[in-house]
């Protein structure tokens, strides 16, 4: 059909344009869409369904509280990598000290927040020691 309508454009000396094309076949696609509409629909809603579907699962995993900080885990924990050559020894878990000290210094200059800094770092430098053993222990 389609065949038929380029070769009469072109036998009529006209370009073939999408334009063109598009209202050619604007009753086919009309006709299409209300026999299989009903099709068409479900298909977009499981299109649109499939993802959100993951993100409620996910979601439902979700404990409560507040969500983790990315950024500023990374920070602390690169920190906490670093420490000796920053402070001239290792970082603690303790909630005052130089490297709390530090953190608190670094992390509002790269825009990060420094609030309730003492409690987010024992489980981030407790974290880099594990990763630090393991990586000496392995050969």
């Amino acid at each position: 059909m389609i065949a038929v309508f380029i070769e009469r454009t072109l036998a009529e000396g006209q370009q073939i344009t999408m334009a063109a094309l598009d209202e050619f076949s604007r009753p086919r696609r009309e006709a299409l869409g209300l026999k299989h509409g009903h099709l068409m629909l479900k298909h977009f809603i499981d299109a649109i369904h499939a993802p959100l579907q993951k993100w409620v699962a996910l979601d439902r995993l979700n404990k409560g509280g507040r969500p983790p900080q990315a950024a500023r885990a990374y920070l602390i924990y690169r920190l906490a990598e670093a420490a000796p050559g920053i402070i001239g020894k290792s970082a603690t878990i303790a909630s005052t000290g130089p490297f709390v000290t530090l953190c608190s210094l670094v992390l509002p200059a790269c825009g990060l927040s420094a609030k309730g800094v003492a409690k987010a770092i024992p489980p981030i430098v407790r974290q880099v020691r594990a990763d630090q053993a393991k990586h000496r222990s392995d050969p």
